[in-house]
């Protein structure tokens, strides 16, 4: 029988900046991707000069090292390192790169994440052992608020807390869901009141595991009300469906009081966190719909209920900014609304977007040239954030060339419906040290005279 009371606080690794996260992340990628593979003595050294010089806050030594290990190597899984001591970007990593999907990345930390896990301490480990902790946290949760939702009934994050994250029947995996669900239920009829102390060492580590099932797009937080985000219905059900099948890694076939036992361990669980597996991710690709909960954000393409490719967001960015520019020179003067062209499909002429000033100065008929950059996380930005975009070579031509007429767009697909930002004149602010260019692939030319027949 279920005793709520049974407590026990089961941490997981503590998200410093965790508002943030949905930022760190392509940097995080970005800097594993340029870097590796190499050593893990240069991997310490690198990775910290160049996130503490790609980021507008300012970090200490010992924070840079927790961004390093404990998020972007452990909670993320981006970097692994191999038998010769080697450190490399992950296969999720990599996945990353191709489709920039941020809830689709917190979906699979999601899905994978289970007590225990290689992520802690040794000590915290044999710790849940001992007490015999065994649970797809996530999982039981989904299924839980799905369960609550088909009756109206909504839960909290003091429900969440107390009846499961720090619930120990739960956490070794004694209770089913309804069962939970049937005691939160009895507790609110009979007005019994049951919630954590207060204080934020009781509660971070409840607010991290939400916040992680929030960068994944799954649920909502209405007040303190917790809702299951409708559009995910297929990725919820998916990963809730979960909830009582065994663990995916089974960290009980191993002995943890010898060290080899515990480096098996860590390996084992290090190749399973950072891998990618393409046919359980389809079930994570997610769409603009499901994240903005707009049925389309432009008149020219319906959004698809299901996933969309990298391709098909860059159409998605740059629809929405012909028809805001569109509408933007017709308030100004309706003539000159025909010279907005959307030139997205015109291939090497480094620009998605024709439009004007039309701004009331001398130069308002004069052109511009827009290049639309688009991303999507559940995250508004907000305060001072650091972000990348990637050119092609047509794109930085153009932008030398256009000079004060060329901008570039970015697009933040949010949760809140889509945010807009503009960098006028990029070149004259890359010549000012304003935006740091890197330069990833070198061009070489040569004649056949340096070719050897092979």
């Amino acid at each position: 029988m279920f005793n709520p009371e049974n407590q026990r606080r089961t941490t997981i690794i503590r998200g410093r900046n965790q508002a943030e996260l949905d930022f760190f992340l392509p940097k995080y990628v970005e800097i594993i991707s340029e870097i590796c593979p190499m050593s893990e003595s240069d991997f310490r050294k690198s990775f910290n000069t160049k996130l503490k010089d790609s980021i507008p806050i300012s970090l200490n030594d010992k924070a840079l090292s927790n961004h390093r290990t404990e998020i972007a190597g452990k909670l993320f899984g981006l970097w692994l390192k191999k038998d010769n001591d080697m450190i490399y970007l992950s296969a999720k990593g990599k996945r990353y790169i191709i489709d920039a999907d941020n809830p689709a990345f917190f979906k699979d930390i999601c899905y994978k994440f289970q007590f225990p896990n290689g992520m802690d301490t040794l000590g915290k480990i044999i710790d849940n052992h001992k007490d015999g902790i065994k649970i797809r946290q996530f999982s039981f949760i989904l299924e839980l608020l799905r369960l609550a939702e088909k009756n109206e009934n909504f839960l909290t994050k003091k429900d969440i807390g107390y009846y499961v994250l720090n619930a120990k029947d739960v956490l070794q995996g004694k209770t089913e869901p309804q069962e939970v669900l049937n005691t939160v239920l009895s507790a609110r009829r009979t007005d019994t009141i049951r919630a954590l102390p207060s204080g934020s060492n009781t509660t971070q580590h409840i607010n991290e595991q939400l916040n992680l099932l929030k960068f994944a797009n799954l649920i909502k937080v209405y007040g303190s009300e917790i809702r299951l985000n409708k559009y995910e219905e297929k990725c919820i059900n998916f990963i809730a469906s979960k909830w009582s099948e065994p663990l995916l890694l089974d960290t009980y076939i191993y002995s943890l009081d010898n060290s080899k036992e515990i480096a098996n361990f860590r390996s084992a669980w290090q190749s399973h966190y950072s891998s990618f597996d393409s046919g359980l991710y389809e079930n994570f690709i997610t769409s603009i719909h499901a994240i903005t909960g707009e049925s389309s954000i432009t008149e020219h393409h319906p959004i698809p209920a299901t996933g969309i490719s990298t391709v098909e967001l860059g159409t998605k960015g740059e629809d929405y900014v012909f028809d805001l520019e569109k509408n933007r020179v017709l308030n100004f003067d309706e003539g000159l609304a025909k010279r907005v062209i959307n030139m997205s499909l015109i291939k090497g002429i480094g620009y998605d977007i024709q439009s004007i000033n039309a701004d009331g100065s001398e130069d308002s008929n004069n052109f511009i040239y827009i290049e639309v950059k688009s991303t999507k996380q559940v995250t508004d930005p907000s305060g001072d954030w650091s972000d990348n975009v990637n050119l092609t070579a047509t794109e930085w031509v153009a932008l030398e060339q256009h000079g004060t007429s060329y901008k570039i767009y970015r697009v933040y697909f949010t949760s809140t419906g889509p945010k807009l930002f503009v960098i006028d004149n990029p070149a004259d602010k890359i010549k000012s040290n304003l935006i740091n260019a890197r330069f990833r692939q070198v061009q070489l030319n040569f004649k056949s005279d340096v070719l050897r027949e092979y």
